[in-house]
C-alpha cells in the first residue's frame, strides 16, 4: 500500500511543477519570493485536490455508514494520499508554523496508522478520525484563499474568498468539534472509554490547535478586508 503514497507524491510534484509553468507569466506571482511562491502552488493544489478528496471520500463514507459496502483498500488509499500532501507541504515549505508542523505530522502517523484499521471498525476513535478528515477536506476554500491572496489584489474577489473561506471553515470546525465531544463524552458515560481513545484525544488537540489558529487568521483577514483594507 505504500506505493500509492509515494506514487502520489510523485504526481503531486509533477502537478506543483506544472502550476508553477502555467503562473511563470504571471506578474504578481512573478514577484513573490521563492519560499512563498512553493506556499502559493502547494496551497492551490491542496485546495483542488481536496475539493475532489471530499466528493470521493463522501461517496465511500455514505457507501460504508448507509449501506454497509466498507472498501477496506480504497479507505487506506485515500489516508495516505491525504497525508502525502501534508508531506509535500513539510518538505517543500520553509518556516512553517510549530503548530502545522505538528498538525501534518499527526495526519501522516494517523494515515499509517490507518493501514493497520480493518473496516467496519465500531471503535470510537476510528470513526472520529474518519469524521475529522472528511470535514477537514470540506474546508478547501480555505487552502484557495491562501494561495490567491498573495496574487490577487482585488479587494471585492478577495472579500468574497475570505467571507466563504472563513465561515465554511468556522462552520466545519464547530460541527466537527461538537460531534468529536458528544461521542467522547458518551463514551465516558458509558464507562467506554479506553486507551486508544485516549491517545487519539492527545494527539488531535494539535490539529485542534492549529485550526484554532488559523480560524484567528482568517478572522484577521476577513475583518481586514472587510474595512477595505489589502
Amino acid at each position: 500500500m505504500f506505493e500509492v503514497f509515494f506514487l502520489f507524491l510523485f504526481i503531486i510534484h509533477i502537478i506543483i511543477l506544472i502550476i508553477k509553468n502555467y503562473y511563470s507569466t504571471n506578474l504578481m506571482y512573478d514577484k513573490l519570493t521563492y519560499e512563498k511562491k512553493n506556499y502559493f502552488v502547494k496551497n492551490l493544489f491542496k485546495s483542488y485536490f481536496l475539493f475532489f478528496f471530499s466528493i470521493v471520500a463522501t461517496y465511500y463514507g455514505i457507501l460504508g455508514y448507509i449501506y454497509n459496502q466498507w472498501h477496506q483498500n480504497t479507505i487506506h488509499a485515500l489516508g495516505l494520499m491525504y497525508s502525502a500532501v501534508d508531506l509535500y507541504g513539510l518538505l517543500t515549505i520553509k518556516n512553517m508554523s510549530i503548530t502545522t508542523t505538528l498538525h501534518h505530522c499527526v495526519v501522516i502517523t494517523l494515515s499509517i496508522c490507518n493501514l493497520f484499521v480493518t473496516y467496519p471498525n465500531y471503535s470510537t476513535h476510528i470513526n472520529l478520525m474518519i469524521i475529522y478528515t472528511l470535514f477537514s477536506a470540506y474546508s478547501f476554500l480555505v487552502n484557495h484563499f491562501l494561495a490567491v491572496r498573495l496574487i490577487n489584489k482585488n479587494l471585492s474577489s478577495l472579500h468574497n474568498n475570505i467571507t466563504l473561506a472563513y465561515y465554511s471553515y468556522l462552520f466545519n470546525c464547530m460541527i466537527n468539534w461538537i460531534i468529536h465531544t458528544i461521542f467522547v463524552l458518551n463514551d465516558i458515560y458509558q464507562y467506554k472509554f479506553n486507551i486508544p481513545l485516549l491517545i487519539y484525544c492527545i494527539i488531535i488537540l494539535a490539529v485542534i490547535n492549529d485550526d484554532i489558529v488559523l480560524i484567528g487568521f482568517l478572522k484577521y483577514q476577513y475583518l481586514k478586508l472587510k474595512d477595505g483594507h489589502l
